[in-house]
């Protein structure tokens, strides 16, 4: 080995012992991280499993069927319950402010025009 082979060892190994001691930057370590996760996701997607789960329904319990029918049917019995009650508050209103024009004008009919026909006579 002659002197300029060993230089350049030593000139290299330095230069290695910098690399190591320094961190790769940041966006570096992202994509390679981002490269490996669609890798895997390719990678698992490519399976037998993920194959098998893709042409296979799912059996559902017994149990979770009647527990979703129960949810639907409580949930449309309350909107129904909602709908009455609004439509029934509504009509009361509407009820009340009839009676309520009703009454104006009675009370404007026996107490003002009633006093100007009185004091014509």
């Amino acid at each position: 080995m002659n002197r300029n082979e060993s230089e350049h060892r030593t000139q290299l190994q330095l230069a290695m012992e910098l690399l190591k001691g320094t961190s790769p930057p940041p966006r570096l370590l992202a994509r390679a991280n981002t490269h490996a996760l669609r890798m895997l996701r390719r990678t698992i997607r490519a399976s037998e499993e993920a194959r098998q789960l893709v042409h296979n329904t799912p059996r559902m319990d017994r149990l979770f069927v009647v527990h979703r029918l129960r949810q639907v049917a409580l949930s449309s019995a309350a909107v129904i319950a909602m709908v009455i009650l609004r439509t029934g508050m509504l009509t009361g209103l509407e009820e009340g402010r009839r009676l309520t024009e009703l009454l104006a004008q009675t009370h404007v009919d026996r107490h003002i025009y009633g006093e100007l026909d009185e004091t014509k006579t």
